[in-house]
C-alpha cells in the first residue's frame, strides 16, 4: 500500500524524513508501505558479521557512511533518486531467499539486493569461501532452497558446466528469479540454465554503471525465447538510438553505437569534467561505448566499440566469431582478439581453452571456421591457454588477454 510522500534529508548531521516537502528544493520520493516501518530498524543497524543461513546482520560500510558520515543528502534530484529507484523494487515476501554472490561492493551487490532484501525482511544466503566455488554455490543454493539469484556469465557457464558434469540430474526447482549481468550471456547457456533451473524467470541485464546500472532487460521463462545477443527491451523511462560515428541515427538491424537518455543517466564523472564531457551529449545522451542495433522492439548488442577489430579496412567483432568456435567440440571457452599486421592492420587471434578430455590443433580450428564465416573474419593464428585472467566480479579480462597474447 502507497504512504505519503516521504522525503529524507540530512539536517544537523542526522537523517531526518519528511511526510512531505520540508522545502520548495526537495523531491517526494514514494515508498512501499512496509518501507516505513523497516527503515527505522535499518538505519539502526551497525556492521556485524556475514552469515550462511538466516537474515543478513550486516549493514555495508559505504551504506553506513552514506547514512551517518556526514555526505549531504541536498542536491539534485538525480543525486539520489537512483538508490532509492532500487530500493523501491523490494521483493514483497519474507520467504524470498537471495542467494547473493557478487562482491559487495560493487552496485549490483550493494543497491539492488542488499538493501532491498533488508528493507523487505527477506534472507540473504552468502557464500563462506571467498572465492567462487562453484561446488559450494550449488550446494547452498539447494540445501537453503533459494528462490533469487545473481550471477555473472562466466559464473553461469562454470555452474551449468559443474551440473553436465557433476549432477546431471539435479534440478534446482526453488530457484523462480535468476539475473545475469556484467557482460553478455551466451544464448547456449541461457538454455542450459533453463534446463537446470526449470521453474525459473532467467533476467539478463543490460547496461553500465553510469546507467545506474540498468539500461535493458530480457526475460526468459523457457528456451523456446531465447534469442542470440538480445538484451531484451529498455526499462521505463529510457530512450535508446543507434548511431554511427558522425552521431546519425541509424535505421533498424544496422549495428552502431548505443546511447541512452533518461533520469537514470550519471551526474558525470567525479572530478573529471573531460570524460563526462565526451561521454555525455548536450542534449544528455550518454554515449555507452557498446555496439549494437534494434529489431521488433528489442536491444540486441554485438561487442563494445573499442574491441571491434580492423582488419584491412574490414571490421570484425570477437563476438560473432567466439559464437561459432564455442560449438566445437573440444572448445570449452574462447576469446578472439586482433593482432597486429603490417599488411592488414590487424588480424584475427582466437585464444581457446580446451575441455579436458578433448583434443584439438590450430589447424583443426581453421578447417572448422573456414565454411562458417566470411574469409576476413576467419583466424589466422590460434593460441591455446589453461585459463583466462579473471577480474574479482568474474568477467573474462580481454585486455589482459591482448597484453599476454596480442603479440605477432
Amino acid at each position: 500500500m502507497p504512504v505519503p510522500p516521504i522525503t529524507l534529508k540530512q539536517v544537523e548531521g542526522k537523517l531526518k524524513m519528511f511526510n512531505g516537502k520540508p522545502d520548495k528544493d526537495q523531491y517526494d520520493i514514494r515508498f512501499k508501505g512496509s518501507l516505513l516501518d523497516q527503515i527505522r530498524d535499518l538505519v539502526n543497524l551497525i556492521p556485524k558479521s556475514y552469515s550462511t543461513k538466516g537474515k543478513l546482520s550486516i549493514m555495508p560500510k559505504l551504506l553506513y557512511k552514506f547514512l551517518f558520515g556526514g555526505i549531504k543528502m541536498e542536491g539534485s534530484f538525480r543525486d539520489r533518486i537512483n538508490i532509492i529507484k532500487a530500493l523501491s523494487a523490494t521483493p514483497d515476501e519474507e520467504a524470498t531467499v537471495m542467494y547473493l554472490q557478487p562482491p559487495m561492493f560493487h552496485l549490483a551487490a550493494y543497491a539492488l539486493f542488499i538493501l532491498n532484501w533488508l528493507i523487505s525482511g527477506a534472507t540473504i544466503v552468502l557464500p563462506e569461501s571467498d572465492r567462487f566455488d562453484v561446488g559450494e554455490t550449488i550446494e547452498l543454493m539447494d540445501k537453503n532452497n533459494c528462490t533469487w539469484t545473481f550471477f555473472v556469465p562466466t559464473q553461469w557457464k562454470w555452474i551449468v558446466e559443474y551440473l553436465e558434469k557433476e549432477k546431471p540430474d539435479l534440478r534446482l526447482n526453488s530457484m523462480e528469479v535468476a539475473f545475469s549481468g556484467a557482460a553478455l550471456l551466451r544464448a547456449k547457456i541461457k538454455k542450459k540454465i533453463l534446463h537446470y533451473f526449470p521453474n525459473t524467470l532467467l533476467l539478463d541485464v543490460f547496461g553500465q554503471t553510469e546507467m545506474a546500472p540498468a539500461a535493458s532487460v530480457k526475460i526468459d521463462g523457457e528456451a523456446s525465447t531465447v534469442r542470440d545477443r538480445s538484451v531484451g527491451v529498455t526499462v521505463p523511462n529510457i530512450e535508446v538510438k543507434i548511431t554511427d560515428d558522425e552521431g546519425n541515427e541509424l535505421p533498424e538491424e544496422e549495428i552502431g553505437e548505443i546511447l541512452y537518455r533518461g533520469p537514470n543517466v550519471m551526474k558525470g564523472y567525479y572530478g573529471d569534467e573531460d570524460k563526462t564531457s565526451k561521454t555525455i551529449d548536450d542534449d544528455g545522451w550518454l554515449h555507452s561505448g557498446d555496439l549494437g542495433f534494434k529489431k521488433n522492439g528489442e536491444l540486441y548488442t554485438v561487442e563494445r566499440k573499442k574491441e571491434c577489430i580492423n582488419t584491412g579496412g574490414e571490421k570484425v567483432f570477437p563476438l560473432e566469431v567466439e559464437e561459432i568456435i564455442i560449438e566445437h567440440p573440444a572448445v570449452r571457452d574462447v576469446c578472439v582478439i586482433g593482432v597486429p599486421n603490417e599488411t592488414w592492420g590487424h588480424t584475427v587471434r582466437a585464444v581457446i581453452i580446451k575441455k579436458e578430455d578433448k583434443d584439438v590443433n590450430e589447424q583443426e580450428i581453421m578447417d572448422y571456421c573456414k565454411d562458417k564465416m566470411a574469409g576476413y573474419k576467419k583466424p589466422r593464428s590460434v593460441v591455446f591457454v589453461d585459463k583466462f585472467p579473471i577480474s574479482p566480479v568474474g568477467k573474462v579480462l580481454r585486455q589482459k588477454i591482448r597484453d599476454k597474447w596480442g603479440q605477432p
